[in-house]
């Protein structure tokens, strides 16, 4: 990404650490990145492509902790717990989805893309995270993480693979996570699902939905 000053142009690498670093001590810029967390989940592997969603949580480092409070507390109100959104009543679900209601304020859009028959999983997820991040255009330099239910290595290794593909001007850490161990992966396991149910119409979802719509973004 090119800087101008004083009438020279000049180009910094924004993968390097050292030299970017201090290229921009030099230019009086600040040094300090942006650090925001995707939170990433699917639903739909079981239909064998038939349906496959994902859905991507964009977080703040700043307020990371403020909200993962919030989602925990969100999380007993309803009942829920740690279980995912296929095991939970509908009325449960209902709950939940309006427990987290602020927190959707806080982070929103929830990006989300629907992808039609086969079972490229990797592959769309993957697409679908680079559109989030485009779509939000974060600031150069910023250090994204993204975090995937469920990844194991070969899988992580094949994402940041697939991320390399794409011309995105921030650093980039993929890891996987679990349900059990983050209310953001819980998060984004109920998104998707929500996803999921808007489109098949089921009941709870298509009249939550009326509301919620503000709150998402398709990519």
């Amino acid at each position: 990404m090119p800087f101008q000053r004083a009438g020279v142009k000049v180009q910094v690498d924004p993968h390097g650490d050292r030299s970017a670093h201090s290229l921009l001590l030099c230019l009086g810029m600040s040094t300090e990145r942006q650090k925001l967390y995707l939170y990433v989940d699917e639903s739909g592997q079981e239909s064998q492509g038939e349906f496959f969603t994902v859905a991507v949580a964009m977080v703040n480092a700043k307020v990371k902790a403020e909200i993962e409070m919030a989602l925990i507390q969100a999380e007993r109100v309803a009942g829920k717990g740690l279980e995912k959104w296929v095991s939970i009543s509908p009325v449960r679900r209902a709950r939940y989805l309006e427990s987290i209601l602020p927190v959707l304020g806080s982070i929103a859009p929830i990006y989300y893309r629907k992808h039609g028959s086969g079972t490229a999983y990797l592959q769309w997820t993957t697409a679908t995270v680079v559109a989030a991040i485009q779509h939000a255009q974060p600031e150069a330099f910023s250090h994204i993480t993204v975090v995937i239910d469920g990844l194991n290595v070969k899988e992580r290794q094949q994402v940041s693979r697939l991320l390399r593909q794409h011309t995105l001007p921030y650093r980039r850490d993929v890891r996987g996570g679990r349900d059990e161990s983050s209310p953001f992966i819980r998060l984004a396991d109920a998104l998707a699902g929500f996803i999921r149910h808007v489109h098949r119409e089921n009941s709870y979802a298509t009249q939550l939905w009326k509301s919620y719509a503000q709150y998402f973004h398709q990519v």
